[in-house]
């Protein structure tokens, strides 16, 4: 997939699933950080009261913490701020599959630590395919690793 091609979120054998690219161009960069997290419920939001969805999005703020910053453009915040907003966006719909590209970079060991226990706590229940160049802490997640060098496959458990 290019960056140009991939959507955000799409439909894949009936079922949401959620990519999360880093970069990826926003469509409008003046949304605010809550318009993108809320942008992750287009399509699976309408089973929800519209008092659902608020508590949602604000439990997804504070998790993320980024309530504070939640009506700043998203053009505005730091790299770890704006990946933070991403990740939101792509779990909040909690997606039976979730792409992720270097879904740590911008992020400091804290946040770092945190998106991995929050992948160990959606795993259940949701296939995580991510794209690290440092794997040494998915090692404790992770039921599978495929390590790729050069496009040839090097390594698997």
């Amino acid at each position: 997939f290019s960056e140009k091609t991939l959507n955000v979120k799409t439909i894949f054998e009936g079922r949401i699933i959620n990519v999360h690219v880093d970069n990826i161009e926003l469509p409008d960069g003046s949304k605010s950080i809550r318009e993108v997290v809320e942008s992750g419920l287009m399509g699976v939001g309408n089973s929800m009261t519209k008092v659902e969805k608020q508590n949602r999005i604000m439990a997804m703020l504070q998790d993320m913490q980024l309530d504070t910053l939640q009506n700043r453009h998203i053009g505005e915040v730091s790299g770890g701020q704006f990946q933070r907003a991403l990740f939101a966006r792509s779990i909040i719909s909690s997606p039976t599959l979730l792409v992720l590209d270097e879904p740590t970079s911008y992020l400091d060991e804290e946040f770092t630590g945190k998106l991995f226990a929050t992948l160990k706590h959606l795993s259940p229940q949701t296939t995580v395919v991510a794209v690290l160049h440092d794997t040494s802490k998915v090692v404790d997640i992770a039921n599978r690793k495929i390590e790729v060098e050069n496009g040839v496959v090097v390594e698997r458990f």
